[in-house]
């Protein structure tokens, strides 16, 4: 029999203990800091399901429609856990994502490609074009200087959001600040998390976060946002922050996913020296009631 048991936020250690023990492969969602700031707060909640020694990690997201629920990491064959989800969440949409290894057995699927790569890749500017844009960035804004994260830059963070928060929304950016205004509240002075803000004057135009991943030499680049008019911040924010990386022994880093449209960014460049994995996702039920556009099965944010 399976039963649900919630993870409060917050508890990154029992998050940890999942991760270690289900043996997660390294990826963004690796880490239990990416878990609990992106995947349970606001209307997402995670939940562990337990059946004697078996364990997983269950997401459920509290949609307008109905409830949407994922079993992340691993395909499971036990058809006896689709049906105490189902009972227990009453969900309009089940699915698998954040799968390591494609299932042919399912033909509904979604492919993500993620980016890790060397944090020296980063932080010594191998790649000649990083450099290159590195050097000029410098020259043009002598002015911006970087600092290390730190709980005395909440109030500038806060003003940050505000700015960031009003600005259109494009293809590449969901309108919203609900996780970043999570991590400020509950993580920015926990000691695992380090990071840059970028300053201009007075006023913080930028910043860049990472934490632990597993395994225990690898971190995860939880969030970075910079605002328009700044050519290059975000590259610059990137290696920043890859050098503090370095410094604190991390060998690896997961920088998220790879958008096709990104075409000649900072993270297509450091893609051709860096390692692609590949996550899938696969429908398991759906609500005949309800209508999904674009990538629904993929996504989970």
């Amino acid at each position: 029999m399976w039963e649900f048991k919630r993870v409060e936020p917050k508890n990154k250690e029992l998050l940890n203990d999942y991760l270690k023990k289900a043996k997660v492969g390294f990826s963004f969602f690796g880490s239990p800091y990416s878990l609990d700031i992106f995947l349970n707060c606001g209307i997402k909640k995670l939940y562990l399901a337990v059946s004697g020694s078996e364990v997983r990690l269950i997401l459920l997201r509290e949609k307008p429609f109905g409830n949407d629920v994922r079993i992340l990491f691993s395909v499971s064959d036990d058809d006896a856990l689709i049906a105490a989800i189902k009972d227990q969440f009453d969900p309009v949409y089940v699915a698998y994502n954040m799968v390591s290894a494609d299932n042919l057995r399912y033909p509904s699927c979604s492919k993500r490609s993620e980016l890790i790569v060397d944090t020296a890749t980063i932080a010594q500017l191998a790649d000649p074009k990083i450099k290159r844009a590195f050097n000029v960035f410098n020259r043009r804004h002598p002015d911006i200087r970087f600092e290390k994260i730190e709980p005395d830059h909440k109030e500038e963070l806060l003003e940050f959001f505000d700015q960031w928060d009003q600005r259109p929304v494009t293809k590449l950016r969901i309108k919203g600040m609900e996780n970043d205004k999570f991590f400020l509240d509950n993580y920015l002075k926990d000691p695992g998390i380090d990071g840059e803000v970028a300053i201009n004057g007075n006023k913080i135009i930028g910043y860049i976060v990472f934490a632990p991943g597993y395994p225990t030499n690898s971190a995860v680049g939880l969030i970075g946002k910079c605002l328009r008019g700044y050519k290059e911040l975000g590259m610059r924010l990137h290696i920043a922050g890859g050098r503090r990386a370095l410094a604190k022994g991390f060998t690896k880093i997961a920088i998220g996913e790879i958008d096709p449209g990104e075409k000649g960014s900072f993270k297509s460049r450091l893609a051709m020296n860096g390692e692609t994995i590949n996550l899938y996702s696969y429908e398991i039920f759906r609500s005949p009631k309800i209508k999904l556009h674009g990538d629904y099965l993929g996504s989970i944010t």
